[in-house]
């Protein structure tokens, strides 16, 4: 955006630091690198992590960067020097600990989602949050909120497309949210079912 190149980064030294790092699109030469969050992962006995780090690729309007951390927050960056201008916080979900050495988890309702910037409004849809949400782009104000899951039989996992009024989501029903009055505008019929065994498939139509 604007000759630049905006890449999310981590380092993994105890904690894990999530970066927001700008190079010159021409020269490659790096001009910024501006720490955003932080945030623990299981790691091995030799300290790697043990799954890694996923964040959605920044979005950015040539004057601004906005990037996801999965650590709870959101956070917009001015694009020509690194400033921080405002980091969100949201509320995640807990820690899944077993008892049998199996891998401790965060649950997870969404899969890894792009971020959705339009006319100023920007959506996302964590992985470590039970809700997708829209702020304003400039100021972080929280706009509207919608639950992962508003039933037991509706589960909301895939963003597909946002207007600037509409989001087009998937997951257990296709659906079209007003996100102005937080109204499904259409759902479709029931797309799969999630059990224990198979909660990816979506069934032939």
């Amino acid at each position: 955006s604007a000759g630049r190149v905006f890449i999310p980064v981590y380092d993994a030294g105890g904690n894990v630091d999530i970066s927001l790092m700008c190079f010159d699109l021409q020269s490659g030469k790096k001009l910024f690198k501006t720490f955003l969050a932080s945030g623990s992962m299981e790691t091995n006995l030799f300290g790697n992590l043990l799954t890694e780090v996923a964040t959605p690729a920044p979005v950015s309007d040539g004057e601004h960067v906005w990037l996801l951390s999965q650590f709870g927050t959101l956070s917009c960056v001015a694009a020509r020097t690194g400033i921080i201008e405002w980091t969100r916080t949201y509320p995640r979900t807990k820690v899944i600990i077993h008892q049998d050495g199996r891998l401790s988890q965060r649950g997870s309702h969404f899969a890894n989602n792009n971020m959705f910037l339009n006319a100023g409004t920007l959506v996302v849809a964590p992985l470590d949050s039970q809700t997708l949400f829209a702020v304003n782009g400039k100021t972080g104000e929280l706009l509207k909120s919608y639950p992962a899951q508003d039933r037991d039989d509706n589960r909301m996992r895939y963003i597909l497309d946002f207007d600037g009024e509409a989001l087009i989501t998937s997951g257990s029903h296709l659906q079209k949210i007003n996100l102005t009055t937080g109204r499904e505008a259409y759902t479709s019929p029931q797309l799969y079912r999630y059990n224990g065994y198979n909660n990816e498939n979506l069934l032939s139509s």
